[in-house]
């Protein structure tokens, strides 16, 4: 990121559109909010007050309908430039307004991946003619800065004018007490800007401070200054605004939007439940949102120059550091930086994943079959048991032969998991169990379930209820070829067990609708 000592009088315009609508915050007095008394903050579009008709603009618009519409049209920037001036306001004022309800800093920004906001801060004009010190002042600007950045709201720091006392001839420095403490404010407002590492908008020295500016009697191309009425001190004319928005513009658009960057780390899998997470810098992005499994753990908004100690950044080098210290469960974890700087948000970087392991992962609980099967032969069974939090694999045993390591992504869904090996059996006795590992720990082996295969000659339409029978006793173990039969198999209280290893837990009776072939075994 770089620090703009000075802000150019003429705009050089590149387009660049955000991936998301930035709001702009003009924070400040009565030369913010815009020229003189009866101010009209909200003119009639196509009217004879409207603010952003061609120039020259009406005399009572500050310079955010300029910047604003500047911003849309010639730098394709989806923006709003919000005017939050208040007349007459001082710094001291400002530092409790700035964060009430409708104010720029009423709402935090940190969590929200689009909030791409910015405080415009132009103020301290009113205190110069307040008599409060320009050491005073410097740092009631800091106290806003630093309200902005908690907040999550980046921030531009600009210099202010020159307030004339009464009885000082329009455009005149001679006499003028407010001149000399102005010019050593705005010095201390380009050093506050350095040391916030925040953008400067030199407002003061385009204005004509050291020599005449001219009022309204004067040739229009001088006409910056000039008093609305007999006691108005004096406030920028409708081309001092002019002048004005095109400096703030040429401090948002000195660096293209910035670019998705790279993750660098964590990736793989470790015992850390607490890792540091690092990335390359964008020279151009002047604030970081870390987001890891999306949102759930961690997301926020984080500056690069100031984090868990002001001055300190967290990038150096060309890379991006932070530890969160949220510690993380066990298991997969993915994360990924977005960028953003007073253009707006940019691009997310490619997700990156990782892994965080501590312990074994614990038994699984074996679902089927837990019983005899009948069937026909061969047969290859359903194997089911129930998925565990923090394994990532199972290695199904049958028969004391592994049937191979199954990925948990792949084979569990549902809190259980399942599949159906190529090994085929055959009559007789067999059993099964499964063992559970993450990438770090192997964990325990179940328990082992024996059981038999039994032939099943079909049909035998005695073994279950006809059709539309209600409550009639089965009190034997059998199978039957459902596929002719139309409707549904009732029957009473028991379990349904399919061969695939759908069971079904009956109540009052049962329906099972039948669509195609297959065998039930029936257990009351």
């Amino acid at each position: 990121m770089r620090i703009f000592a000075t802000a150019l009088l003429a705009c050089v315009i590149t387009t660049a559109a955000s991936v998301a609508a930035t709001d702009y915050w003009a924070f400040g007095d009565s030369i913010t909010r815009g020229e003189g008394g009866g101010f009209n903050l909200d003119p009639d579009p196509g009217s004879s007050t409207d603010c952003l008709a061609a120039s020259p603009y009406p005399t009572k618009c500050g310079y955010h309908w300029r910047l604003e519409d500047a911003l849309t049209t010639l730098a394709g920037i989806d923006n709003d430039v919000l005017n939050r001036g208040v007349a007459g306001e001082t710094t001291g004022t400002g530092i409790s307004r700035i964060d009430e309800a409708g104010e720029p800093l009423s709402a935090s920004r940190c969590t929200d991946p689009d909030a791409g906001d910015v405080l415009l801060l132009m103020e301290g004009t009113n205190d110069i003619s307040g008599a409060i010190s320009t050491t005073t002042i410097k740092a009631n600007l800091g106290i806003m800065i630093g309200k902005a950045t908690t907040k999550c709201v980046h921030s531009v720091i600009a210099s202010t004018v020159r307030r004339l006392m009464a009885g000082t001839a329009l455009g005149s420095k001679e006499g003028d007490p407010g001149h000399l403490p102005t010019s050593l404010l705005t010095t201390k407002i380009v050093a506050l800007a350095g040391e916030k590492n925040r953008a400067y908008v030199d407002v003061w020295s385009p204005l004509c401070p050291d020599q005449p500016c001219y009022g309204f009697t004067q040739p229009p191309t001088t006409n910056f200054w000039g008093r609305l009425g007999a006691g108005d001190p004096g406030h920028v004319s409708y081309l001092g605004y002019d002048v004005m928005a095109p400096l703030f513009e040429a401090a948002i658009l000195a660096d293209p939007l910035p670019d998705a960057v790279t993750p660098l780390g964590p990736s793989g899998d470790s015992m850390n439940t607490t890792p540091t997470f690092s990335w390359n810098e964008d020279v151009n992005s002047d604030w970081y949102f870390l987001e890891v499994d999306g949102g759930v753990s961690y997301q926020r908004w984080h500056p690069e120059e100031e984090e868990q100690t002001p001055g300190v950044n967290i990038c150096t080098g060309g890379v991006c550091t932070f530890d969160p210290g949220v510690a993380l469960a066990d298991g997969d974890h993915t994360w990924r930086v977005r960028t953003r700087n007073l253009r707006g948000v940019g691009s997310w970087s490619p997700t990156s994943s990782f892994g965080v392991w501590t312990a074994p992962p614990g038994a699984t609980t074996l679902v089927y079959p837990d019983h005899d099967i009948f069937d026909t032969m061969p047969t290859t069974p359903v194997y089911r048991w129930t998925a565990i939090a923090n394994a990532t694999e199972y290695d199904l045993v049958v028969d004391n032969v592994s049937q191979g390591i199954y990925q948990a992504t792949t084979v569990c869904s549902g809190g259980l998991c399942s599949t159906t090996p190529a090994t085929a059996l055959m009559l007789g006795p067999h059993s099964w169990s499964v063992q559970t590992a993450n990438p770090l720990f192997p964990g325990p082996t179940s328990s082992v379930i024996a059981f038999d295969v039994l032939a099943c000659d079909l049909p035998v339409d005695v073994d279950l209820p006809d059709p539309g029978e209600v409550n009639e006793i089965v009190n034997e173990q059998a199978c039957e070829d459902l596929s002719a039969v139309n409707g549904y198999v009732v029957g009473a209280t028991g379990v349904v067990t399919f061969h695939a290893g759908v069971s079904i837990a009956l109540g009052d009776g049962f329906s099972v609708l039948t669509g195609g072939t297959f065998t039930a075994r029936v257990d009351y």
